[in-house]
């Protein structure tokens, strides 16, 4: 994409008028890519988190099914998952 945004103000630096349809053209395709940048990272972040949900949940499940043991020792199966459920850490 850089490729086109540079031939573009080439063009436009060549044509030599200010605010031209070339340069108008580059800067949109700079801002749009500037924009999908930003996605980007939210998607990423949005999947880390969503990750991490994953990791506590399945945590708590191997508690309740007895292939884990509970730190706390005095929490039930049904205090685990209530602890899950409420984004607490069992």
């Amino acid at each position: 994409m850089t490729d086109i945004v540079e031939r573009l103000r080439e063009q436009a630096s060549f044509d030599g008028v200010p605010n031209s349809l070339e340069s108008e053209a580059a800067d949109e395709i700079e801002r749009l890519m500037a924009e999908h940048d930003d996605y980007v990272i939210r998607a990423n972040a949005n999947v880390c988190e969503l990750n991490r949900e994953i990791e506590r949940l399945t945590a708590a499940l191997e508690i309740i099914a007895g292939r884990r043991q509970c730190i706390d020792n005095l929490m039930s199966n049904v205090d685990v998952a209530c602890a899950a459920l409420d984004g607490g850490k069992p």
